[in-house]
């Protein structure tokens, strides 16, 4: 059997791996020869991640979880599978063997699943403005923050690599600064900042309950695509 790493930036992304104990920071096997590391929001600490994962020996690496529309055909809940990773330097490619294979067992699932390019940025884009200028600029199908960082590691040591990742925020949608300003590197919201930014902006937390709700939706579509990349066994040796 191979030894698979997957890399996720917040603890709730994990949610689908049903797990009773999470670690930040900390390589965690959740099964024989699959490691998981919660790495943290951002390129850096998902380069941090990808070079502890490789000192597990590991033969192939996924980023996994949420990502931002920024295609206007994409809904929340919708699957990115990237055959391309862009920043603003360089252009990563997915191990096609590895993608096709999932992404041929998805295509017969009730799931909508879109083959296509995912850019990183170092910043969260909170606005349609911003989601309509990136995909003009590049054509891509959504955005986060860390696929990047671990495609680089990946090259470098050459090991295959893909990306999986649900949409969350669709094109439209825009994401209220009331929470971006009082969330911690792992998401996790800092309550008394976070109180008093909505006493003063009241108008925002129906944007945040729109966000709520597409979070929900999302981390049922993690669900389901974890149980259908098990269910196929695409973390074994036969599929890389």
């Amino acid at each position: 059997m191979k030894r698979i790493g997957i890399i996720i930036a917040i603890p709730s992304e994990a949610k689908c791996f049903r797990l009773k104990k999470l670690a930040l920071k900390e390589s965690i096997q959740i099964e024989k020869n699959i490691f998981l590391y919660i790495s943290g929001i951002g390129f850096d600490a998902a380069t941090s991640a990808a070079k502890e994962l490789v000192k597990k020996n590991i033969d192939g690496l996924i980023s996994w979880g949420m990502a931002g529309g920024i295609d206007q055909s994409l809904k929340t809940g919708d699957i990115v599978l990237a055959d391309t990773i862009q920043n603003d330097k360089e252009i990563f490619y997915t191990s096609n063997e590895w993608r096709n294979s999932i992404s041929s067992h998805l295509q017969t699932t009730p799931y909508k699943v879109l083959n296509g390019k995912i850019v990183t940025t170092n910043k969260i884009l909170d606005s349609s403005i911003k989601k309509r200028e990136l995909s003009n600029q590049t054509k891509a199908l959504a955005v986060d923050m860390e696929s990047a960082a671990i495609a680089k590691i990946s090259l470098e040591k050459k090991i295959k690599f893909v990306s999986a990742r649900v949409i969350i925020d669709d094109a439209y949608s825009n994401i209220p600064s009331i929470f971006l300003e009082n969330i911690d590197n792992f998401g996790k919201i800092k309550i008394k900042s976070f109180l008093k930014s909505s006493l003063q902006n009241p108008f925002q937390l129906f944007q945040l309950i729109s966000l709520i709700k597409s979070y929900i939706k999302s981390l049922s579509s993690l669900n389901n695509m974890y149980d259908e990349f098990k269910k196929r066994d695409f973390f074994i040796k036969n599929k890389l």
